[in-house]
């Protein structure tokens, strides 16, 4: 993929892992969600949400690259002792530790001023995002939850996306929604906050599970590690939180059954499937599940919420004719 880039940038493709497109869209979808939702509590012009969608989608890819920049620039001596991970830039000294922290405080700049422009009033998600960002690699020394801080790390995404619309789900939008609506509207933001979180575990998990066996001769910590002896099983009980998480969102705003069959009983099929099929103890179905599962999974709640949106606007249409 790298052979038409010059060769000093090519290690700097690794770093923000260019060829795995996978991880831009775990960290892209809690934009999307959050956009596509607060169409739901408001009349919205199509172009707009696209518009805005597409640049959610340029700021997720911008921040993917720099925490990947700043996890491998922390674990780039974990990373040596890892055969999945011995061959990255950092860990095999191809790009400087000094070079690589400008690099990603480059990024950093970028991302800031692009969210800056999507959402003036940002700092109150932006510097707790930044801080978990920044923790995130350190997680895995210190608890074995770190899938759950860095699915509180993505979720945040959730509002953001929704304020990028102009609806800030925990700022004052009595002057756009009445307060039983807006009541609701945040009720549901933070169920789909905490279904992220909740899918985070599962897919991330299960990602993790690839190096388990290097995991425990590193010390390194995670929830494959500590739910090594039953972790199907706790998988199975996140997941059918997450779900019922996902009903009730469509529930809070009125969702159309559309919303239900392709969102939550689409995301219960995807989950089920995933857990049932996986073999934990294969490397290569671990990352086959996580790459496909991901992808199934978001197009499952994105396109649920793009067919509520799309019922919506028929009525709308219906009543005006």
């Amino acid at each position: 993929m790298f052979a038409s880039l010059p060769s000093a940038l090519v290690p700097y493709a690794e770093l923000i892992r260019l060829s795995k497109p996978t991880g831009v869209l775990n960290i892209t979808l809690p934009y999307i969600f959050g956009a596509l939702y607060s169409a739901l509590a408001q009349p919205v012009d199509v172009s707009f949400l696209l518009q805005r969608i597409t640049q959610l989608l340029v700021a997720g890819f911008l921040l993917r690259g720099l925490g990947c920049s700043w996890n491998d620039i922390i674990d780039r001596d974990i990373d040596r002792q890892v055969v999945r991970t011995r061959h990255r830039p950092m860990a095999r000294e191809a790009i400087s530790v000094q070079a690589a922290l400008l690099f990603t405080v480059g990024q950093y700049i970028v991302w800031l001023s692009m969210i800056s422009v999507l959402v003036p009033n940002h700092w109150g998600y932006t510097i707790p995002l930044t801080g978990m960002v920044m923790f995130y690699p350190f997680a895995k020394r210190v608890t074995y939850h770190a899938q759950v801080i860095l699915g509180i790390t993505l979720a945040l995404g959730v509002p953001i996306g929704a304020s990028a619309m102009g609806m800030d789900p925990f700022r004052s939008t009595s002057t756009i929604l009445s307060l039983p609506i807006q009541h609701d509207y945040q009720l549901g933001i933070a169920s789909l906050f905490v279904i992220y979180v909740l899918w985070s575990v599962v897919h991330d998990t299960i990602y993790a599970q690839q190096d388990i066996q290097d995991d425990l001769k590193a010390g390194v910590y995670s929830m494959a590690v500590y739910y090594r002896n039953h972790l199907k099983l706790m998988l199975g009980g996140v997941s059918v939180i997450m779900v019922l998480l996902q009903i009730y969102a469509g529930v809070a705003l009125n969702a159309h059954l559309a919303y239900q069959v392709i969102a939550s009983f689409g995301s219960a099929v995807v989950v089920a499937a995933m857990l049932h099929a996986v073999d934990i103890e294969s490397s290569d179905q671990c990352e086959w599940w996580f790459r496909n599962g991901s992808l199934a999974w978001g197009i499952a709640v994105t396109a649920g919420l793009c067919a509520d949106i799309m019922c919506r606007e028929v009525l709308v249409i219906q009543l005006v004719s």
